[in-house]
């Protein structure tokens, strides 16, 4: 299972990288980075040996026509099982991937009331209540909906300041360029976070 955030303007080489950490850790093959050259025939002939599925997510036109060639994905994969799922806003994107119209599935919006519910089920987990906020025009502002967010974090029982605190850190990162390990790592040297267990 190998998962990709693409976004708006991705870095080739920083997904390319990202792709490779997942194979070595999760097949236990080492794969050799020293050049790009290098790279590209290592993740191609590790994708062609084992089965795989890989999710790209929040593809953009920018990025959608060299896709899969910058990130060596084969062409004819060896092992009929392995599969590709994209997401992105724009069905012409998908069409650019090769996605066959009779595959694209049309993800519905949901309502303001169960997008609330969602969002605090896994913002608040420890919380059995769904959080009711009304949210006025001039708080539904960008900034308004940032601040709303990092308010409603200080009242999570447990957590209090140091969610409020990881929230902030994320502004440090650039969009796009959020990699769960990298942030987490971050907020374990700031003392937010207690570090990982050893695996």
């Amino acid at each position: 299972m190998l998962w990709l955030t693409v976004s708006q303007n991705p870095s080739f080489n920083t997904i390319r990288d990202d792709l490779m950490k997942q194979i070595t850790t999760q097949v236990n093959e080492r794969l050799d980075s020293r050049e790009e050259g290098h790279v590209k025939t290592s993740l191609n002939e590790s994708m062609r040996k084992h089965k795989f599925a890989l999710f790209l997510d929040d593809i953009w036109e920018t990025s959608a026509a060299l896709l899969l060639e910058e990130l060596c994905v084969p062409h004819s994969p060896h092992h009929k099982y392995n599969i590709i799922i994209a997401t992105s806003i724009t069905s012409n994107v998908l069409s650019q991937l090769g996605v066959q119209p009779s595959s694209l599935i049309k993800m519905q919006d949901l309502t303001e009331d169960n997008s609330w519910r969602l969002f605090s089920f896994y913002a608040f987990p420890h919380n059995d209540e769904i959080f009711h906020m009304s949210i006025d025009q001039e708080r539904a502002t960008i900034v308004g909906k940032l601040m709303l967010s990092y308010d409603a974090l200080a009242g999570v029982v447990g957590y209090g300041i140091s969610l409020q605190l990881c929230f902030l850190c994320l502004a440090g990162f650039s969009k796009g360029h959020v990699y769960s390990n990298d942030v987490i790592d971050y907020w374990i040297r700031e003392g937010l976070v207690a570090e990982r267990d050893p695996l």
